[in-house]
């Protein structure tokens, strides 16, 4: 490099800085070099020093003649909106501190005229205590010297988008990164989508692809239909002739995020923009699920994708496109040329993981998808790509050998230390972070996660149902948490004409909410092609015909080799028995013969299909299976333990968190609403037995269905707990669905476990069922329970 970085000299004089802040070596924190073995030099290491610059209120005494001081307290105003930032909290006194915080490595660099074997490169970190903007609200600062572009170094932006910089960064990954980002393990040769429309934003119309289009997508929110004026913008049906005529786009009807988009495209020398909401008709729902059904090629066939990570709605737009944007770049002299130089985002700088773009569902997919993408956040563009991450304000464009912590420029979330692209162990995952999104219909959430399972499968040669995957099916069942069902139907397509069905509740798809996902255990997977066990139970699709279809695990049926760990897995397990023979010697005592019937009750809404639809193809989203079954008392649950009663014993046993303790406190309500109702009864009459506190014993309470029910039904107190005083044993159904095998187990050598559903029984459908929780019980506990082999049809 042209650049040559010159130190600062021992005992420089710095008279722009107070005391306290002369005495610290602003240099050593922002670069640490490295010297070759047969250089004269010595390493320079970051000599001993105080982190600590004092209270918050004598540095903001000191800023009227402390430039740095003065900095700080500005940037602390900033995140205050502007006003004063409180010097205590709750009587203690604010400290600040600082602290370095590493951004990247580069190798080979021109140091006063020798090659420096590395240079490390930081940015400086003020933290408050206590902290009065938020535990992970900090003020950053990067190194900054005029004319250079060594690698970390802080770059100077403008009020608008350099879209020279965003151009090269394509050019440069189209010419450079080769198959990684052009066509990645997990895409293979692109193949353009179906009947793709895009908008040609020279002619400013809506058209068909070209053959091998390069397009540039965009990904973004909508926003509140009530604050879009009910989005008059869309492509409806009766708009679609006018749209594809020169001009036929009113860009003064569009919302400015699409104009805005419209606009960088050209800037940055494309000519075509897919835009859901205007390259789909949105009343034509044939026309929506063929184009949803191929969500991931949209998006990975795209050149790149243009990320909006700002504002709530359409009409945010991008900063810096045709608005210029608020840019805050002050900077103090540290000696011999370079800066102390504030970032442009500051707080907690992670734009991209606290945006409204991020909290949606459809987007989560939007992102993954994207081979390249464009990120726009109210300060700065970022570039990402399978290969790089890169921003306006930093130079890290070269450099012979670089390596850059993505996590240090605030455009991460907290999942970017995943593993291998739809790898079979990223699902869990994925299932993890898809679930926290938000959704302004909630029947598209099989749709917005569709082209991440496609993906999956084309990568791993895998198959789903229902989000789930076929491999290890029996153990994918036991995804943990959610708050509550979704209650909306979801809506899918078969012989081009759509049905409804609801959310199956042995899917994590049919809830809201956190949900722990399973993570992939490749001990068992192999253990199962080698052929030492099998899944437990054999698991059945139900289809609109009253046919089934096995789920089959191809790990049973397959003749390969073991699978090969993805190399980003540390201390990847070797194939190896987890236990001594296959399964469990115990488990002939409580199974029994499966007899595959071909009855399956058909749902009404699937009965209103056209008559040429066969109902052979329609899938009911219901699991048919034999299994163990058992109504046991239980006792009493408190977060993820609950004690069940087993042969006049209580045994203590591990649930999942929260909706089983949910549908324990609704029964305990309903008992208790049921006996205060049987001791207002005059007639008396009653059976029900009060729990005897004082002989600690508790006679079994049958529940009234209709009882049960309103109890079920009585939603504004669903997640309220119960008195332990008033808690009452209740019964509860237990099913069987798979063995317990730990993840990450060398030798598992506790009790033989099983895993199971707790459900509750529909009182019209015999055998139909729906989950509401999951737990683990000991084998040896459950054979000793009051069992039945029943046939269990899963909604």
């Amino acid at each position: 490099m042209s650049d040559t970085i010159q130190g600062t000299g021992e005992g420089t004089l710095l008279a722009h800085l107070c005391e306290t802040c002369r005495e610290i070596d602003f240099k050593s924190y922002f670069i640490k070099i490295e010297h070759p073995a047969d250089s004269p030099k010595e390493p320079e290491e970051a000599p001993k020093q105080n982190s600590k610059l004092g209270y918050l209120d004598d540095i903001i005494n000191r800023s009227a003649s402390c430039e740095f001081c003065h900095l700080l307290v500005s940037c602390a105003r900033r995140l205050n909106n502007d006003q004063d930032p409180p010097t205590s909290k709750e009587g203690d006194r604010v400290e600040v501190e600082f602290d370095e915080q590493f951004l990247c490595t580069v190798d080979k660099v021109d140091l006063e005229g020798q090659l420096a074997k590395k240079l490390d490169v930081s940015r400086l970190i003020i933290d408050f205590e206590p902290a009065i903007f938020g535990f992970f609200s900090k003020i950053r600062f990067q190194i900054h010297r005029e004319g250079s572009d060594i690698p970390g170094f802080g770059r100077l932006m403008g009020s608008s988008v350099n879209s020279e910089q965003l151009k090269s960064w394509l050019n440069t990954c189209e010419e450079h990164h080769g198959a990684d980002c052009h066509a990645p393990e997990w895409l293979g040769e692109p193949s353009q989508p179906t009947f793709l429309k895009v908008i040609d934003v020279e002619k400013r119309c809506v058209v068909a692809a070209p053959s091998s289009c390069r397009y540039v997508a965009l990904s973004y929110v909508w926003g509140n239909p009530e604050e879009m004026g009910s989005r008059r913008w869309l492509m409806k049906a009766a708009h679609v002739d006018e749209s594809q005529l020169h001009n036929g786009l009113d860009l003064d009807l569009l919302p400015k995020t699409i104009t805005d988009a419209m606009a960088l495209v050209s800037q940055i020398g494309e000519r075509y923009l897919w835009v859901d909401a205007l390259c789909i008709v949105q009343d034509d729902f044939k026309e929506l699920a063929e184009q949803t059904s191929q969500m991931d090629l949209v998006y990975a066939c795209a050149l790149a994708t243009i990320i909006v990570a700002t504002g709530a709605s359409a009409e945010a737009g991008l900063p810096g496109v045709k608005i210029p944007r608020t840019i805050s770049q002050r900077k103090i002299d540290i000696g011999n040329g370079y800066h102390l130089m504030e970032t442009v985002a500051q707080g907690n700088a992670n734009h991209l993981q606290h945006s409204s773009w991020n909290s949606r569902g459809w987007t989560f997919q939007e992102r993954l998808l994207s081979r390249r993408a464009l990120i726009v956040t109210p300060e700065q563009v970022y570039w990402e790509c399978e290969h790089k991450v890169l921003n306006e304000e930093v130079h890290l464009e070269n450099g012979t050998s670089l390596w850059v912590l993505p996590q240090a420029m605030d455009c991460n979330d907290e999942w970017d230390d995943r593993p291998t692209k739809f790898s079979r162990d990223a699902l869990s995952g994925y299932v993890t972070r898809y679930s926290t999104r938000q959704f302004t219909y909630q029947n598209d959430a099989l749709a917005a996660f569709s082209g991440i399972l496609r993906r999956m499968e084309y990568r791993n040669n895998q198959k789903f149902h229902w989000a789930l995957p076929y491999d290890l099916f029996d153990q994918a069942l036991t995804w943990r948490y959610g708050s509550g069902r979704r209650k909306e139907l979801c809506r899918l397509m078969v012989d081009d004409e759509s049905y409804k069905v609801g959310f199956p509740s042995w899917s994590w798809l049919g809830w809201a909410g956190f949900i722990g996902g399973v993570i992939f255990n490749y001990d068992l997977d192999n253990e199962r092609i080698a052929g030492r066990c099998r899944s437990e139970i054999d698991f059945y699709r139900l289809y609109a015909d009253g046919h089934v279809e096995l789920i089959v695990d191809l790990t049973q049926r397959s003749l390969r080799s073991p699978r090969e760990v993805p190399p980003d897995v540390e201390d990847p397990p070797k194939p190896k028995p987890l236990r001594q023979g296959a399964d469990s010697s115990q488990s002939h005592q409580w199974k029994g013969a499966a007899d595959v019937l071909s009855d399956g009750p058909v749902l009404e809404t699937i009965t209103k299909l056209p008559a040429h639809v066969s109902l052979a193809l329609v899938d009911t989203g219901r699991l048919v299976f034999w299994t163990s079954h058992a109504i046991l008392k239980v006792h009493s649950v408190e977060h993820d333990e609950m004690t069940i009663e087993i042969a006049g014993r209580q045994i203590k046993i591990k649930i999942t968190e929260g909706t089983a303790e949910r549908e324990f406190n609704r029964r305990v309500r309903a008992e208790i609403r049921k006996t205060k109702s049987a001791e207002q009864d005059e007639g008396g009459g009653t059976n029900i037995a009060i729990p005897d506190v004082q002989n600690e014993k508790v006679d079994e309470v049958a529940l009234d269905d209709d009882v049960v029910k309103n109890a079920l039904d009585d939603d504004s107190s669903s997640c309220d707990s119960v008195a332990t005083s008033d808690v009452v044993p209740v019964m509860m159904d237990f099913v069987v669905i798979s063995r317990y095998w730990p993840v990450g187990v060398p030798r598992y050598d506790k009790p033989e476990s099983l895993n199971f559903l707790i459900v509750t029984f529909s009182n019209t459908e015999p055998d139909v069922a729906q989950r509401v929780g999951s737990a683990i019980i000991v084998e040896k506990d459950w054979i000793a329970a009051d069992r039945e082999w029943k046939r269990i049809i899963l909604e």
